[in-house]
């Protein structure tokens, strides 16, 4: 901002400049403008007050071009600064508002605020703003110079001129606004249609039906490109209104010279300053309305990422360095609901001790998973209480990187398999690595890889069979070497006799954990000491595994 006034002040003093080099070459004998006589012991003649003039426009000139490129230059890495400064403020909010606002909400209209809102409301809403405030102070030097020239041809520019504004702010802005809303929410749900064609794309080929999804895209995205042509073409009717100002004006500043009979030398001059005056006005005026337009068009984008920066909501997670688990994880009149009027899960009291082997089982919808997510601290109890060693609360960071976590779906990003493994890690423990390969039995689908760990798997893992990928998870839960291992229907996804195998292999690590285990197959709760029942959110009997056997016989 500091430059940009800089700017505006160079161009109004050039603005006076070139007037005063206008009336220099029309009466070089006249010095005022310049000043020559009081900076020179001699007197100049006309020719070198001419050549002084020249250079003093040109050097002002060039030195106001260049403090306008460094201006342009700073004003764009400062904007893209800030953008990314943005994205890493509502990054973090997202991370932090937890696992609860997580799966309420459709993950495009975070990426839609990510890439398109926030670049919107910087690229072409403040960055807008600030060359409106260049522009502005240019204007009103401009108009000062004016109305020190002639006041009664200022007053004619006011009036014409508010008129024209009044219009403009009456007639285009508000549509701006309403366009800018409009293309923002045919943005987002054309982006929602598209990631939802590229998540369901082998669903969709198979449906037999695509042209729905297609057309779901394309009529968001037809609409968006509907209203951004309408709102570009008004963009252009302020410039087309602002030349025909200029020019009437223009008309009748030489009617009023011609009828006050001036000299033609005269209006010569006087007209080479308006032109000059006038030309620098109207594209100036032009960038102002077009700028505010724009403004007014990435207003929604402002307001939207203003809303994600002070209403999502911030789940806690605790840093508790003097955590520890060496007893029992309790859970006490426990209960959680996804809505207010509804519980998943209703006063639930247990106790895993450290070491044992636990499964918990129940038809689908019985709450298991949720269960699963307050013991892994991504939500918290509407009420009651669920704490490590009766003090330590589980929505700690320190709890979460004790816990190994395999879930039924496992998500992989596109990279290498090793990545995907040691999942964020800066600096992979190839040792870790391997071990962890070995452990979930991968080493022979490694070895077959192209690149072994360096092989990409493709996004999502596409490229690897549901066996593969459910063991890809195993690994990645076994690469930091928890203490706690927590599967969530991990072995759903394999026959009965790799899951068997999978977890003979296993055993030997299950004999030094706390392990959690979910699963509807019954062999895969042969190893666990209690298993918890579970029905319509409640935990509705302790049995051991044979117990479980007899009971699913009886029923």
């Amino acid at each position: 901002m500091v430059l940009a006034i800089g700017v505006a002040s160079l161009e109004a003093i050039t603005a006076v400049l070139v007037m005063g080099f206008a009336q220099v070459l029309i009466h070089p004998e006249n010095k005022t403008f310049f000043l020559w006589n009081s900076l020179f012991s001699s007197a100049l003649s006309p020719g070198r007050i001419i050549f002084y003039s020249a250079i003093t426009c040109g050097s002002i000139y060039v030195i106001k071009n260049l403090m306008a490129v460094l201006e342009v230059f700073l004003r764009n890495f400062t904007l893209h600064r800030i953008i990314f400064r943005w994205q890493k403020t509502i990054l973090t909010a997202y991370v932090q508002a937890g696992y609860a606002f997580y799966i309420t909400r459709n993950s495009s209209f975070g990426v839609h605020t990510l890439s398109f809102s926030v670049e919107d409301a910087l690229l072409h809403g403040l960055s807008g703003l600030a060359i409106c405030i260049s522009e502005s102070i240019v204007f009103l030097f401009l108009l000062a110079i004016i109305i020190a020239l002639n006041p009664t041809l200022a007053l004619v520019v006011f009036f014409f001129g508010g008129i024209f504004g009044v219009a403009i702010n009456k007639g285009l802005f508000p549509y701006c606004y309403r366009w800018g809303k409009h293309i923002q929410e045919s943005s987002l749900q054309s982006q929602r249609h598209l990631n939802q064609f590229f998540l369901m794309f082998k669903e969709i080929l198979l449906s037999g039906n695509p042209t729905f999804f297609i057309t779901s895209y394309l009529t968001q995205a037809y609409k968006k490109s509907r209203i951004e042509a309408l709102q570009n073409s008004a963009y252009v009717l302020p410039r087309i209104l602002i030349e025909s100002l200029f020019v009437g004006i223009f008309m009748m500043i030489i009617a009023c010279l011609c009828i006050q009979h001036a000299h033609p030398v005269e209006i010569t001059g006087i007209l080479g300053s308006y032109l000059y005056i006038g030309f620098r006005l109207m594209p100036g005026l032009n960038r102002i309305l077009h700028q505010m337009s724009v403004v007014k068009s990435s207003m929604p984008s402002l307001m939207r990422i203003a809303d994600e920066m002070t209403n999502v909501p911030t789940m806690p997670l605790l840093h508790l360095p003097e955590l520890t688990f060496e007893k029992v994880l309790t859970l006490r009149d426990v209960s959680f609901g996804y809505t207010q009027s509804a519980h998943t899960l209703s006063s639930i009291s247990l106790e895993i001790h450290k070491g044992e082997c636990i499964g918990i089982v129940g038809q689908t919808g019985s709450g298991k998973s949720t269960l699963i997510d307050l013991m892994l601290g991504l939500l918290l109890p509407q009420t009651g209480t669920l704490l490590l060693d009766h003090r330590y609360p589980v929505n700690a960071v320190e709890w979460q990187q004790k816990i190994g976590y395999v879930p039924q779906m496992l998500h992989l990003f596109d990279d290498t398999l090793g990545a995907n493994i040691a999942l964020g890690a800066s600096d992979v423990d190839e040792k870790a690595l391997f071990e962890a390969i070995a452990r979930a039995q991968l080493q022979d689908f490694v070895s077959a890889l192209p690149h072994g760990i360096h092989t990409v798997v493709g996004e999502r893992g596409l490229r690897l069979s549901g066996g593969e990928r459910q063991r890809v998870a195993i690994a990645r839960a076994l690469y930091r070497n928890p203490d706690i291992l927590i599967f969530d229907e991990a072995t759903s996804a394999l026959d009965s006799a790799t899951e068997e195998k999978l977890m003979e292999t296993l055993e030997p690590l299950l004999q030094n954990r706390t392990v959690i285990m979910v699963a509807h197959r019954l062999s895969t709760l042969k190893r666990c000491h209690r298993i918890f029942v579970m029905e319509k959110g409640k935990v509705i009997q302790t049995v051991s595994y044979e117990e479980l056997g007899l009971h699913q016989k009886a029923s």
